[in-house]
C-alpha cells in the first residue's frame, strides 16, 4: 500500500508541474514568463482555430478552469519545490498564472480578430512586467493566491485597455 501511495504522489506532483509550468513552457532559460505567455498564446490559437472558444462563454469557462487547475497545480509544485529546499516565493518556472493572464487579455477577440492577438499579449505583458496599483497588490496575497492573481488583474487590465482601444478606434 505504501509504494502504491508513493507511486501515487509521485504522478500527481508530476501532474502537478506539468501544469504549473505550462507545459514545460516555464523551463526556458529566457524570459520564461514571456515564453509561458507565447505558449498560452498558441494554445488559444489552436482552441479558436478548431472553434472550441468561439463564444464569450466558453473562453470564461476556459479561463475559470486553468485558473482553478493553476491554484491547485501551484499549490502543489510550491510544496514539491519546498520539499527539494526551495525559498522562492514565485519561482519562474511556474507560468500557468501566465496562461490565465493571457487568455484573459484575449477574452472577447474571436479568431477573425487575430490582428488584435498581439496587442492582447503586449498589453498583458506591459501590465505583468510593470505591475501598476492594482497588480501589485494582488502580487502580495500569499503563496499560490498572489503567484495566481496578480496576473488575473493583469490579463483583466489587459483585456479592459484592449476595449478602450477597439471602442477608440472603432476595431
Amino acid at each position: 500500500m505504501y509504494k502504491q501511495n508513493q507511486r501515487l504522489i509521485k504522478i500527481y506532483t508530476a501532474l502537478a508541474a506539468t501544469t504549473a509550468t505550462g507545459l514545460g513552457s516555464g523551463f526556458s532559460k529566457y524570459a520564461p514568463g514571456t515564453c509561458g505567455s507565447l505558449a498560452a498564446l498558441a494554445v488559444w490559437l489552436l482552441l479558436s482555430y478548431l472553434g472550441w472558444i468561439d463564444h464569450i462563454v466558453n473562453q470564461l469557462l476556459l479561463v475559470a478552469l486553468v485558473c482553478v487547475l493553476g491554484l491547485i497545480s501551484t499549490r502543489a509544485y510550491l510544496r514539491a519545490l519546498q520539499h527539494r529546499g526551495s525559498t522562492d516565493k514565485d519561482p519562474g518556472c511556474i507560468v500557468i498564472d501566465e496562461w490565465v493572464g493571457t487568455f484573459l487579455s484575449l477574452t472577447g477577440l474571436s479568431f477573425e480578430d487575430y490582428a488584435l492577438w498581439p496587442t492582447a499579449f503586449l498589453l498583458f505583458r506591459f501590465y505583468d512586467v510593470l505591475k501598476p496599483g492594482p497588480v501589485s497588490w494582488a502580487e502580495r496575497l500569499p503563496r499560490e493566491w498572489g503567484i495566481m492573481l496578480d496576473d488575473v488583474v493583469a490579463g483583466l487590465l489587459a483585456a479592459l485597455s484592449l476595449a478602450l482601444i477597439r471602442f477608440l478606434f472603432g476595431l
